[in-house]
């Protein structure tokens, strides 16, 4: 379901050396991943009965703020930050207390939010937010919120979520193809949106995405990802193109293991 958010003015653009802060803990230079730029942090959740819920969060807005400098801070509101996160890569993931929260997009060390998204952060489900680049917006950035629950996940099934974060003209309005089936997923999927949750069986599937042609037709794909039984793929079409008309399409796979770097998979 399409999430809305809110938005601000683009900053100047700063530059920091990597620092995370989650929940009042401080981490190293490593952030907690592999490699400066990933991100994330770990809190303590469930002690006292405390319900949580976790969240990770992944830099998909080519370009932003800057080409060559994209690092980005994730702050949620009277909890933390996940500081740093370069473009292409993905925090770890920390629990917090489940509730209504606000996640700001900022400048590393700003004050004024470029975007942000409040919503209700359930008990024991995982959410992956994910900013993605929108030349229509002043600030040129949006936030994509992706729950990945399992409820009624069949063992012999594998979840896939999928978010447009593709942005160009060209791409305003997509189908979603499940090109291993010849099967239509969605259509009509425009930038910041994302289709209802899909299960598939598991293994190598391929997507594809119809743009002007009739589904199950596709124009570009297909993209082969691996589908892990028993668990949730997130899958986000990005155009790394910044010349709009000209696009360069892949698509980006978080699985729940990912940390850091965000694999990537090119079209056929």
């Amino acid at each position: 379901m399409a999430r809305v958010v809110r938005r601000a003015g683009l900053l100047p653009i700063l530059s920091m050396l990597l620092s995370v802060a989650w929940l009042g803990c401080s981490l190293d230079s490593s952030g907690g991943g592999p490699g400066p730029g990933t991100g994330g942090g770990g809190g303590e959740g469930g002690a006292g009965g405390v319900e949580t819920s976790s969240l990770r969060v992944a830099h998909l807005a080519v370009g932003i703020p800057e080409v060559g400098a994209t690092r980005l801070d994730f702050r949620v509101v009277n909890q933390g930050s996940f500081n740093d996160i370069a473009f292409g890569r993905v925090s770890q993931s920390a629990e917090l207390p489940s509730g209504v929260h606000q996640l700001d997009l900022m400048l590393p060390g700003g004050v004024t939010p470029l975007v942000g998204v409040s919503w209700e952060l359930e008990a024991d489900v995982r959410y992956t937010v994910v900013a993605y680049r929108d030349a229509t917006a002043p600030e040129l950035t949006g936030l994509i919120v992706l729950e990945e629950r399992t409820n009624g996940l069949a063992v012999d099934r594998g979840r896939v979520l999928v978010g447009h974060g593709a942005d160009d003209s060209t791409w305003a309005t997509v189908a979603i193809v499940d090109v291993s089936a010849n099967a239509l997923l969605a259509s009509g999927l425009v930038l910041g949106t994302q289709i209802e949750p899909v299960d598939l069986e598991p293994g190598p599937q391929e997507l594809g995405f119809s743009i002007s042609s009739v589904p199950p037709a596709i124009d570009e794909g297909p993209f082969e990802i691996d589908v892990s039984a028993g668990e949730t793929s997130v899958v986000i079409p990005v155009d790394e193109n910044l010349v709009d008309g000209a696009t360069d399409p892949v698509i980006y796979v978080l699985k729940r293991g990912t940390v850091g770097m965000i694999p990537v998979v090119p079209g056929g």
